[in-house]
């Protein structure tokens, strides 16, 4: 039987603007800082879903489906599919270039390739970056209930379609769009005196990456059968979600916000096409094309899916309509679970590792900041569980939401300022522009943030 339906908090225009913003500017720092180190790999881009996905609480309060444990879920996807794009970004400027991690090459290779085959590929690559963190987020605004199958199912539907494309349609679809990928990995192939097949070589060594990187043009082929097998996966899941679970949120809300990945990583991708236009020296700033393009990735990405949000936020079932995902246990295991997983890990792992990554070059020091900062959390994941301390997974996630948001961002922001050692220095010390730029806008944003939440942060409520 559906569930009633009530209306949700409207928002004015000014308010949705504002909103759009500040998920804009506060997705542009945090992808910013999940390229820097410290934040880097599978880590970088849980932080970012961390992150954003507090803040999306903050802003649409949405009690349906909200627990701490589907925010830590929406950050875990986030790792889950984002694929490799280091041989990709000069692909709109008409070449690729990879470094070859054998003895018998020297330096990087390049190979031409059209313009608008590396248009093709990056919208591939934003396409396929973050459905199944889309797809858990849009549980805030479905109306539809999920068991724990119809999860696994989703789940299982965008890998196996992943694998079944990485086997099959991929290959046609590079060598119809960008055959200049598939010529150069099959030259690479005889001068490593390797024998068979592009496609057969590939089946061999299947999405074997390390494998690839010894054969020259290997990694980007690898790289490019991986971005499109996604896109494809990501598609053949939103339709899934949509048509096979009859789920029109759910599906609007992966297609779109799919669509809203590919157009940020896509079109700042333009750092790069300027960069192989105009001279550095004249244009200081386009020495940091990649640091911008991370950025303005993360913020046209956040405003696009800000704005999707808006749209889809129309109604929502009645209090106490939730999934069941998750079968019944006591209430201490539960605690334990709660504790374990979204505190000392979500919240307390993915907050400690950029201030002891980034002075890995005093490596006592880095040490010392994991076993004081393991020590802590442990500390306060015991006294929590014992009742000593606020049992937080008994809060109602989007009433302080506002605050969490404030104190994470706060304290990614503090990391990447002034925290750093050796060849990784605080960024307030490194006088290059795109550092430059985000002392100034950072920190405004975050300020803008504080006013916009100003009666929820500072005011004392009653939960």
């Amino acid at each position: 039987m559906e569930n009633k339906l009530t209306e949700t908090k409207q928002f004015s225009a000014l308010e949705k603007i504002v909103y759009a913003i500040l998920g804009a500017l506060i997705l542009g720092a945090m992808w910013r800082m999940r390229g820097s180190h410290g934040w880097g790999s599978e880590f970088g881009v849980f932080t970012c879903g961390l992150l954003f996905t507090v803040f999306i609480y903050s802003v649409f309060k949405r009690k349906t489906n909200s627990s701490y444990f589907q925010i830590i879920a929406a950050s875990t996807a986030c790792m889950l599919t984002t694929p490799a794009w280091g041989t990709l970004l000069h692909q709109t400027s008409g070449f690729f270039e990879v470094s070859v991690k054998n003895d018998a090459y020297a330096g990087p290779m390049t190979a031409e390739c059209t313009p608008w085959s590396g248009v093709f590929i990056m919208l591939c690559l934003g396409f396929g970056t973050m459905p199944l963190f889309l797809f858990i987020v849009s549980r805030l605004f479905s109306d539809k209930k999920y068991s724990l199958v119809k999860y696994i199912s989703v789940f299982a539907i965008f890998f196996a379609v992943f694998y079944l494309a990485n086997a099959t349609v991929s290959h046609p679809i590079i060598k119809l769009v960008q055959p200049e990928s598939v010529a150069a990995f099959k030259n690479g192939l005889v001068e490593s005196g390797k024998d068979g097949s592009v496609y057969s070589v590939y089946m061999k060594h299947f999405a074997d990456i390390n494998w690839a990187k010894k054969i020259p043009f290997g990694r980007n082929y690898f790289t490019e059968i991986t971005v499109v097998s996604h896109a494809i996966a990501s598609l053949v899941t939103a339709i899934a979600v949509r048509f096979g679970f009859k789920d029109k949120a759910g599906g609007k809300i992966i297609f779109w916000g799919s669509t809203a990945f590919a157009l940020g990583i896509t079109i700042a991708n333009i750092f790069f096409v300027l960069e192989s236009k105009l001279s550095v020296e004249k244009y200081p700033f386009l020495d940091d094309a990649w640091s911008f393009w991370e950025y303005f990735t993360g913020f046209i990405a956040g405003l696009i899916l800000m704005i999707i949000l808006f749209a889809v936020n129309k109604k929502i079932p009645d209090e106490g309509f939730k999934d069941d995902i998750v079968p019944f246990i006591p209430e201490k295991v539960k605690n334990i679970i709660l504790c374990a997983f979204v505190f000392a890990f979500g919240f307390g792992v993915s907050t400690i590792r950029p201030f002891a990554t980034r002075v890995d070059d005093a490596a006592p020091l880095s040490i010392v900041v994991w076993a004081v900062g393991g020590v802590a959390v442990l500390a306060f994941a015991v006294l929590m569980l014992l009742g000593k301390l606020p049992q937080m997974w008994k809060l109602d996630p989007c009433g302080v939401a506002a605050r969490l948001t404030a104190v994470l961002f706060s304290i990614h922001l503090f990391c990447y300022m002034l925290i750093g050692y050796g060849s990784e220095l605080p960024s307030i010390l490194v006088h290059i522009p795109v550092q430059y730029f985000m002392m100034v806008v950072a920190p405004l944003t975050l300020i803008g943030y504080l006013i916009a939440k100003r009666k929820e942060i500072f005011t004392s409520t009653k939960e």
